[in-house]
């Protein structure tokens, strides 16, 4: 799984990749069958606008990574960590706005 987000998020492919935890750890999933802690942080984030941690009314790439390492840490205990990767050739850049 690391070698494809690498591959993916490679300067020459162009892509901006979220994954819900590091290569040797296991996504936090709800009993009930609910989303798990990382598709929990990413709704809040986004549908909720809890990423916009500047308060200015959107959220760029960097302010959801924060949101969601900080969010999935809180919920699983610090056992899942989220990782976003991106060439260094993508700046940050607004990803939706907050009403």
């Amino acid at each position: 799984m690391n070698t494809l987000a690498n591959e993916l998020s490679a300067s020459e492919n162009s892509g901006v990749v979220f994954a819900s935890a590091q290569g040797h750890e296991v996504s936090k999933e709800h009993a009930d069958g609910r989303n798990g802690a990382f598709t929990k942080a990413v709704m809040e984030g986004i549908a909720e606008g809890k990423a916009d941690l500047l308060k200015k009314g959107s959220i760029t790439l960097s302010l959801l990574d924060a949101y969601v390492v900080n969010r999935v840490k809180e919920l699983t205990g610090g056992t899942q960590h989220p990782v976003m990767t991106r060439p260094a050739t993508i700046t940050d850049f607004p990803i939706a706005a907050v009403k």
